[in-house]
C-alpha cells in the first residue's frame, strides 16, 4: 500500500501520485494503515467520522439538560392549551338579545271637546279619526315587538300616514314593520320621518339604532342609543341594545356596565342576566358567567346556562 504523506489518503502499490493533492506517495507497512481510508472526503475537508462523533457527544453531553428542559416546558404548555375551555367562543355561538322594537300606540282624538277658536273642517275630524283607526288596526299587529303580518300593518299605516301626513308615531311603527322585513334603509327613513315630527322620540331613536345595528353600522347606532337615554334616562331597552352593541365590538367591560344598568331599572328582565352572563364567558370570568346564567334561567331563559354546562363552565 501507499499513502499520501500530505493527505494521508491510501492507495494501490501501484498509483504513484496522490489523487487529491498531486503529492508522491510513499510505501508504508500494513501496520501503518490509517483507519480513515474508508472515508476520503470527510478526511479531505480535516473531519473524520470518529471526530465529528466525538464532537456531537460532547455538544449533546454539554446541552441536553437544557434542550430536555425545554422540550418539557413546550410540551406542558401543548397540553394546559388543549386542556383549556375556550371561554372565547360562547358569545359566538350563544347570540346576545336585543330588546324588542318599541311600538308607539297613537293618541286616540276625544270622543267630545270644547270647540276650539278655529274648528276644524268636519272632514278633517273625521280624517283624524280614520287615521287613528287605521293606525290601531296595525298597531294590533306588532304590539308584541314584532309584526305578525308586516306587510298588511305597512298598507292601513300608509293609509294612516295620506289622511293625518303629522303622526309621528305611524312613521316609528312602519319603520319597525319595514324592519321585520328586512328593509333596514327604508326602515330608517321612516324613523328619521317621525324624529324630525317629534325630536324628543326616545322610541324612534332606540328603533334606528337597532336597524343601523343591523346594517353593520354600530356607531351610529351607539349615537342613536345615547340620545335615546339621553330623552329618557331609564330607557332599559336602550341601554340593553346598546350593550348588545358594545359586545359587537368585543368592548365586553363596557357592555356589562350597560347591562348592570339595564338590570338596575328591570330587575325581572331575562335578556339582561343572559347578556351579561354571555360577556362575562367572553372575559373567560366563568364564576359570574355562571351566576348570570343561572338567573337568566330563573326568569325563563335557561339558553346560556345550557349551553355553559354543555361546555363544561357550569355546574
Amino acid at each position: 500500500m501507499k499513502k499520501c504523506p500530505n493527505c494521508q489518503e491510501e492507495f494501490q502499490d501501484k498509483v504513484t501520485k496522490c489523487l487529491y493533492c498531486g503529492e508522491w506517495l510513499k510505501t508504508v507497512s500494513p501496520r501503518q494503515k490509517s483507519t480513515f481510508a474508508k472515508h476520503p472526503k470527510e478526511r479531505k475537508n480535516g473531519i473524520g467520522s470518529d471526530d465529528l462523533h466525538t464532537k456531537q457527544g460532547k455538544i449533546w453531553n454539554e446541552y441536553r439538560i437544557p434542550i430536555i428542559a425545554i422540550i418539557i416546558l413546550v410540551a406542558g404548555i401543548l397540553f394546559s392549551i388543549s386542556q383549556t375551555p375556550n371561554i372565547s367562543k360562547s358569545a359566538k355561538q350563544i347570540e346576545a338579545i336585543e330588546s324588542p322594537k318599541v311600538y308607539a300606540p297613537a293618541a286616540p282624538a276625544p270622543a267630545s271637546a270644547p270647540a276650539p277658536a278655529s274648528t276644524p273642517a268636519p272632514e278633517s275630524a273625521q280624517a283624524r279619526e280614520s287615521a287613528n283607526n287605521l293606525f290601531n288596526k296595525a298597531f294590533m299587529l306588532c304590539f308584541s315587538g314584532k309584526c305578525t303580518d308586516p306587510q298588511k300593518a305597512i298598507a292601513y299605516l300608509d293609509e294612516a300616514i295620506k289622511l293625518k301626513p303629522d303622526l309621528a308615531e305611524a312613521y316609528n311603527n312602519r319603520g319597525n314593520a319595514y324592519s321585520d322585513l328586512g328593509q333596514y334603509k327604508r326602515a330608517i327613513e321612516d324613523y328619521n320621518e317621525a324624529i324630525r315630527l317629534k325630536s324628543d322620540n326616545a322610541f324612534a331613536y332606540n328603533n334606528r339604532g337597532l336597524a343601523y345595528r343591523d346594517l353593520g353600522q354600530h356607531q351610529l347606532a351607539i349615537e342613536d342609543y345615547n340620545e335615546a337615554i339621553r330623552l329618557k334616562s331609564d330607557n332599559a331597552f336602550a341601554y340593553n341594545n346598546r350593550g348588545v352593541t358594545y359586545g359587537d365590538l368585543g368592548q365586553y367591560q363596557r357592555a356589562i356596565e350597560d347591562y348592570n344598568e339595564t338590570i338596575r331599572i328591570k330587575p325581572d328582565g331575562a335578556d339582561a342576566y343572559h347578556n351579561r352572563g354571555n360577556a362575562y364567558f367572553e372575559q373567560a370570568n366563568k364564576s359570574l358567567g355562571c351566576q348570570d346564567a343561572q338567573k337568566a334561567c330563573e326568569l325563563g331563559d335557561c339558553k346560556l346556562l345550557e349551553f355553559a354546562k354543555g361546555k363544561g363552565y357550569c355546574r
